[in-house]
């Protein structure tokens, strides 16, 4: 048997909330804190230098993220450019076959046609003359409509 309890009316253990408010601050907000402090501090020392090598220094950066992507890219514009080419050959060759597998297919169903005919002429035949024989006892001299 199930006993219900009723979380609502637990209070939290004061203990514990104040353990887990500490290991919260310690281990999520005091890591990002430092981390955004961190960055903050660079980009402004980065931007104080008088150096001129940042710039070259970001233009070579700029080229070495642009070259993978442009890689990428051509690699995918081939792809469809060779997919585009394929296609336009298959376009010019399809015709003829279609046409083909068309005088197949319908070979094939007169062939099915013709064999489905063969084989319920039989009973067909069988069920004419059982009429016919029917129809004339039936139709005797004592027979009146």
């Amino acid at each position: 048997m199930q006993e219900n309890f009723d979380l609502s009316a637990r209070r939290p253990n004061p203990q514990t909330r104040r353990l887990h408010l500490r290991q919260t601050w310690l281990q999520i907000l005091l890591p990002i804190l430092a981390a955004v402090l961190i960055f903050i501090a660079l980009a402004v020392l980065v931007g104080l230098a008088p150096n001129l090598q940042v710039s070259r220094y970001s233009n070579i950066s700029l080229i070495l993220l642009i070259i993978p992507t442009f890689l990428v890219g051509m690699i995918f514009l081939a792809i469809m450019a060779g997919g585009i080419y394929a296609i336009s050959r298959l376009l010019n060759a399809i015709p003829p076959y279609a046409h083909l597998a068309q005088m197949y297919i319908e070979a094939f169903g007169r062939a099915i046609k013709r064999a489905a005919d063969l084989s319920a002429s039989p009973v067909i035949s069988v069920e004419s003359i059982a009429a016919s024989i029917g129809a004339v006892f039936k139709r005797g001299p004592a027979r009146q409509q």
